[in-house]
This record gives C-alpha cells, sequence and structure tokens, in this order.
C-alpha cells in the first residue's frame, strides 16, 4: 500500500474543495434541520431530558445566574455555549441546530486536511464523503447535546497537533492546550489523553519537546481549573469536574446493568428520570442529603466494591461492554436515532453507518500497521473513547464523537481495496471481502433487545404530540409502545391523558385500574398509580380526592416539579391559597423556569397580599 509519506508540509492548500465539501457538508445537515422542523423529535420538551435540561440553565445564566449557586452536576461548556447564542441570536432552536451545522462542516474540512496530510488526496475525499453521510453524524448535528462541539473540539485539536508537528510555534501550541482544556471540560475522560500525548511530543515535536509538553499541560490544566475552583467558591465542595461523575461510574458498574445507561432502583425513588429527580436523589445517601464530592465519591466506592465484589461478573460486563461498543446498533439514550430515520429522507440515503465504518475501520488499522508510528496520535483518540465506553456504559451520543477517528482508517481501507482492485489484485480482494464481511455481522449480533427501545421511543414521541396537544397522534404511538410490553406503565400513564384530552373517560378509568394492579406487582410504579388516580379525578372534578393522591406521590418521590405544581394546581381549585402558593414555591426550586409555576405563583402572590395585608 503506497502513501504519500510528507516528510515535509504540503503548501499546495486546496481551498476549493475545502469549500466543496464544506457546503456539502452543511447543506446535507441545514436539509436534516429543516425537514424536521415539526417533528416531535425535534422539539424542546421536557421529554428531551438533557437537552431541556441544557436549554433552561441557558435561560438561567442568559437572566443573570451566570455563576450558579451549586456544583455543576452537568458538563458546563455546551450551558454556555447555548446561553450565548441564545443571548445574541434568541432562543431559536434553529439557529442553534444551524450553528452546529456550521461546526460540522468545518469538522469534516478539518479531517480531510488531516487525512490528506497523513496519507493521500483520495483518501481524504473518501474520507469526507464518509463523514457528510454518514447517518448518525448528521442526526446528532440537529440535537442540543454537547455531541456535535465534542466533535469539533476533538478534529480541531487533532488537527493543531499534526501542525505543531510540521510547523511548530509557540502561539500554536498555546492555542492548542486552550483547545485541549475545553475538550476536556466536554468529555472530562479525555484527562487520560494527555499521558497519551508525552511520546507524541517525545517523538514529534521540535524544539525542546519536554518543554513544550510541560508549557502544553499546564495551560490546558489551567482551563479546566476554572471547574473545580468555581465549584468550591459557589458551594463549599472540592470537586473536580460534575456532581455525576459518580453516579455515572455506578450507572456503568452495578449488579444489574446491561452495559448501557439504565436506571438503577432504589436509586430513583420513582420512574422520575429528569435531570432535577438524579441529581437530588444521588445526594440523599441513608436518608440524608450530602454534597455533591460526598454523593460521587459514595457512588463511585459503590462501583468498585460491586467489581471487587464479583469480579467474574465485571469481566463478562466489560466483555459485553465491548461488544456492544463495536456494535452497529445504535443504542438510543431520549434521542432515538431508528424512529427519526423512520420520518426523515436525508436520513434514509446517508448510506454510510457504524455497521459499514467499523469493518472498514479495522481492516484500515490492519493495512496501515506498519505506519503505526504515523498514526499514534489518531489510536491515541481512539483508545481514549474506547476506554470511556468501558469505565462508564455504551450509548450512542457517547460513542458517535469516535467516528472522524474511524473514519480515517476506513478511508485507507477503501482506498487501498479499489486501488487492489484496479490493479486485477484479485486474490487479495476477495480475502479483504471475506474479511470485511465477518466483521459487518459481527457487528449486526443482537446484544441488547431493540424492541425495548423501541417502545421508549414511541412513548417519548406519543408525550411529546401530547405536550403540544396532539392527543390523537399521541394515542396512536403509546399503544405501539404498550403492543410491544404491556406492563409499560409510563405509557399507559401517558395514554391515560390522551384519552381525558380525548374525552374517553372509561378508557381513561381503564389505565388507571390496570397501572393499579402493575404497581401492586412492581413497588417502584407506585407512583405512577397515584399519579393516574390523580389525573382520573380531575377530570371528573374530584379535587378533594386528587389532592390526596398527589401528597401520596410526592411522599414518594419528593423532587418531581411536575407532581408539586399539579398539587398546587388543585390547591388553588380547592381555595387553598396558601398551600398552592407553597407548592408553587417547591416547583420553582426544582425546575426555575418552569413557565406555568412561574405565573401561577405570581398570581398568588398578588392575591394573598391583598387578602392577608
Amino acid at each position: 500500500m503506497r502513501y504519500h509519506k510528507n516528510k515535509k508540509p504540503r503548501h499546495d492548500i486546496p481551498y476549493g474543495m475545502m469549500f466543496l465539501l464544506f457546503i456539502l457538508n452543511f447543506l446535507a445537515r441545514f436539509i436534516f434541520i429543516l425537514s424536521m422542523k415539526n417533528n416531535p423529535y425535534s422539539l424542546i420538551t421536557r421529554y428531551t431530558v438533557d437537552a431541556f435540561y441544557y436549554h433552561n440553565w441557558a435561560l438561567s445564566i442568559m437572566q443573570g445566574n451566570w455563576i450558579g449557586h451549586e456544583v455543576f452536576f452537568l458538563g458546563p461548556f455546551y450551558a454556555y455555549f447555548l446561553a450565548v447564542i441564545y443571548k445574541i441570536f434568541g432562543t431559536n432552536i434553529i439557529v442553534v441546530q444551524s450553528i452546529q451545522a456550521v461546526l460540522s462542516s468545518f469538522g469534516v474540512v478539518f479531517l480531510y486536511l488531516i487525512v490528506r496530510r497523513i496519507t493521500n488526496n483520495r483518501n481524504a475525499i473518501i474520507a469526507s464523503i464518509i463523514y457528510i453521510f454518514s447517518g448518525i453524524l448528521i442526526f446528532f448535528t440537529g440535537a442540543l447535546l454537547y455531541v456535535e462541539v465534542n466533535i469539533f473540539l476533538s478534529l480541531l485539536l487533532f488537527y493543531l497537533l499534526i501542525k505543531l508537528n510540521d510547523n511548530f510555534s509557540r502561539k500554536l501550541i498555546v492555542f492548542a492546550a486552550i483547545i485541549f482544556g475545553l475538550l476536556i471540560m466536554v468529555r472530562p475522560e479525555f484527562l487520560l489523553l494527555l499521558v497519551l500525548l508525552i511520546p507524541y511530543f517525545i517523538i514529534k515535536i521540535r524544539p525542546k519537546p519536554i518543554l513544550q509538553y510541560i508549557i502544553f499541560a499546564l495551560i490546558s490544566l489551567v482551563i479546566v481549573s476554572i471547574i473545580p475552583i468555581r465549584n468550591y467558591l459557589v458551594a463549599k465542595d472540592l470537586v473536580p469536574f460534575t456532581g455525576h461523575s459518580g453516579i455515572n461510574f455506578y450507572y456503568g458498574n452495578n449488579p444489574y446493568t446491561d452495559g448501557t445507561w439504565r436506571v438503577v432502583y432504589p436509586l430513583t425513588r420513582s420512574a422520575d428520570i429528569s435531570i432535577e429527580a438524579f441529581q437530588k436523589s444521588s445526594q440523599t445517601i441513608n436518608g440524608q442529603t450530602v454534597k455533591a464530592s460526598v454523593a460521587s465519591n459514595y457512588w463511585m466506592k459503590q462501583g468498585l466494591n460491586f467489581i471487587k465484589q464479583y469480579p467474574d461478573k465485571y469481566i463478562k460486563l466489560l466483555t459485553r461492554k465491548f461488544l456492544l461498543s463495536i456494535n452497529s446498533y445504535e443504542i438510543p439514550n431520549n434521542y432515538y436515532f431508528n424512529q427519526t430515520k423512520e420520518d426523515s429522507f436525508i436520513l434514509k440515503i446517508a448510506i454510510f453507518s457504524f455497521g459499514f465504518i467499523f469493518p472498514c475501520a479495522i481492516l484500515g488499522i490492519v493495512l496501515s500497521a506498519k505506519r503505526w508510528k504515523d498514526f499514534y496520535l489518531i489510536y491515541s483518540f481512539i483508545f481514549v473513547y474506547i476506554i470511556s465506553a468501558l469505565v462508564f456504559y455504551v450509548i450512542s451520543r457517547l460513542r458517535v464523537p469516535v467516528l472522524p477517528f474511524l473514519i480515517i482508517f476506513a478511508a485507507i481501507f477503501l482506498g487501498d481495496f479499489f486501488e487492489r482492485l484496479r490493479s486485477k489484485k484479485y486474490n487479495s480482494v476477495i480475502i479483504l471481502s471475506i474479511a470485511f464481511f465477518i466483521l459487518f455481522l459481527l457487528g449486526q449480533i443482537r446484544i441488547i433487545n431493540h424492541r425495548e427501545f423501541e417502545m421508549q421511543g414511541y412513548t417519548q414521541k406519543g408525550d411529546i404530540y401530547l405536550s403540544i396537544r396532539k392527543p390523537k397522534l399521541a394515542a396512536d404511538e403509546f399503544n405501539q409502545a404498550i403492543a410491544i410490553n404491556p406492563n409499560n406503565v409510563v405509557a399507559r400513564y401517558s395514554l391515560l391523558h390522551a384519552y381525558i384530552s380525548l374525552n374517553r373517560p372509561q378508557d381513561a378509568l381503564e389505565q388507571v385500574n390496570v397501572i393499579s394492579s402493575i404497581a401492586q406487582q412492581y413497588p417502584q410504579y407506585l407512583i405512577y398509580a397515584h399519579w393516574a388516580q390523580a389525573r382520573y379525578d380531575i377530570a371528573v372534578r374530584n379535587f378533594p380526592h386528587a389532592a390526596t393522591e398527589f401528597e401520596q406521590a410526592i411522599k414518594l418521590s419528593p423532587y418531581d416539579a411536575d407532581t408539586h405544581y399539579q398539587l398546587g394546581a388543585v390547591y388553588i381549585t380547592l381555595g387553598k391559597y396558601k398551600n398552592a402558593y407553597n407548592e408553587m414555591q417547591k416547583t420553582l426550586e426544582l425546575e426555575p423556569n418552569h413557565s406555568q409555576a412561574l405565573s401561577a405563583i405570581s398570581m398568588l402572590r398578588n392575591y394573598l397580599q391583598k387578602n392577608n395585608p
């Protein structure tokens, strides 16, 4: 296999090709964004959990709460990124998605330049085409998550590091260090790369590689140190990154996990999966609320205890995580690629999936093994992402940032394959084809139950339809979810809402009875029985009983903002305005931007001031 060895930097910069790739990539993503404008998955609601949290966090920053008042629970970078966009352009989601499409388009330019620099122009074009028409990469451009920022920073950092090899400058190393610090803010596990970069600096960077590495590392760590310093100043709690580090580790390492992200009972006292509920429940240890650092250390120790006590189970779990990380299935978490694909023309024609890229990448790694020193930096990036999956868990949005680096090797394989085909080296073509199909089939093995995730997707889609007052469409989605699993109380509870909206009280009552029956068998769903009965009571105007049911629900899940709001609304109907005011206050403590609670508490405050001077 022949390469242009590029011992000296190339100066023939192909601006025309770069511009063409930028525009083609942007158009593919912008068409997707526009086509999904009215799709339920494109709306920011409480059912898109992380996106909803980041959206509200950004709004809070815009309102002046720029430093916050507690330890960061999720990574802060994306929230501030959103806040800046909202401040300049307003809270327009399409603007955010378009800016992410621009970042993605710069990403494909960086990828093109990287592959062109380390191999050749043909492979660079192949890699760029795969990137542009990768369905899962297009999909996450439209998500209000840090995925696109993660990919952009990774590719920019990689490009800057190879530029340091070509044309060293102090300004360039400072810039690279700043970008690396920001990348660690987005994905803290990239601290591992700091160690892996030592050989790269020693071999590739001149002059004074050790000194340059120390400068690079110190600047990066200064950038990253903003988070623990801020956490300590605000909350007097020394948390290196975020409050969910320990609980995230436990999610991926406990006796009940399947290698993906799963709610672990009794960590969550109810089936509520809001970030606020996770934060509150994770910091409640033996009935006591503790500091974020204490909670994080506690859950980290719980995960480590599982590993120590059950080494055989842990080895099996690691094997499962590895197989999941190379599997073709995109494991969803709030965002459902496969169901979105059903509604998107552009995703249907974006033919390059992980299932295709991975086997190509493995063969590319094998074919380029003799030049392993030239590809050490790519191996390092891939290694960090693999370790992240093995240490924590496997979901699509955490795996997808590794794709651009796998695409580099996939392009090497495809370029070599077509060259062998052109040269009529049919024996090697046959061997490579067989190897590809074996690896491809390995990625198709069904390790987890896809239908369970389809059920979750239908439920989420129905909930979003319900939130935008389309109960008939919502009911159809919920019934599809229930057809997969009749014991899905989440879907049944939401279906109850849809039937109430459709004025079908008997069908609604049937769902109340079924949910109560399921809750008797599975106590963790008892809160749904109270919720369901309360919502039905409201529909039939039995408000005293509805209040009782909501009060029981709050005892089971005291950190659910919506339950407090609903109880407050019932108190208003019953004329218990002081009680209603207290519940609205609790709602806003849990969810400061709850629009209905903000409106209600303003009304209640005025009423109480007038009637209780």
